[in-house]
C-alpha cells in the first residue's frame, strides 16, 4: 500500500528553483517561504510524516497525467499551481512521481523504483472472502 506525495515539498523546491533560474515568477515561493519561517515562539511547520520511499520514472506520462486531472476541476484547479509548470519542464527537473510505502506483504528493499517490484506474476491470487 502506497501514498501517494503528489504535493512533496522538495518536488516543488525543484520546480520553484528551476521556474526562477528560467526567469519566470514561481506560484510556489510563498509556499515554501512558509515552510522555512518559524512562528513567533520559533517553532516551523511540522515536517511531511510520510517520507519519499518510492520514486517512479514516467515523464513520458506527465501529458495524459494532467489531461486526466483537468477533468477534475473541482479537485485540482486547471489554472492553479498544480500546472504552473509544463510537462516539459517537469520531465527535465523532477521527471518521478513520488510515494511512500505505507505497508507491504511482499520483500521490499528502500528506495524502490518499482511499484510492483517482488509481486510474482505467476502466484496464485486469492478468492475474494464471502460474507
Amino acid at each position: 500500500m502506497y501514498y501517494d506525495r503528489a504535493f512533496n515539498v522538495e518536488r516543488f523546491i525543484a520546480l520553484h528553483e528551476a521556474l526562477e533560474e528560467r526567469g519566470f515568477q514561481s506560484p510556489y515561493a510563498e509556499r515554501i517561504a512558509a515552510l522555512q519561517e518559524t512562528d513567533p515562539e520559533g517553532h516551523r511547520p511540522p515536517v511531511p510524516r510520510h517520507e519519499t520511499t518510492t520514486k517512479i520514472e514516467c515523464p513520458d506520462t506527465f501529458s495524459a497525467r494532467d489531461t486526466a486531472l483537468r477533468c477534475h476541476r473541482t479537485q485540482v484547479d486547471p489554472d492553479g499551481p498544480f500546472f504552473a509548470v509544463s510537462s516539459e519542464m517537469q520531465a527535465e527537473v523532477w521527471p518521478w512521481e513520488d510515494y511512500s510505502l505505507a505497508d507491504s506483504r511482499v520483500e521490499t528493499s528502500i528506495p524502490e523504483t518499482d511499484l510492483f517490484a517482488g509481486i510474482d506474476p505467476d502466484a496464485p491470487t486469492s478468492s475474494p472472502r464471502k460474507a
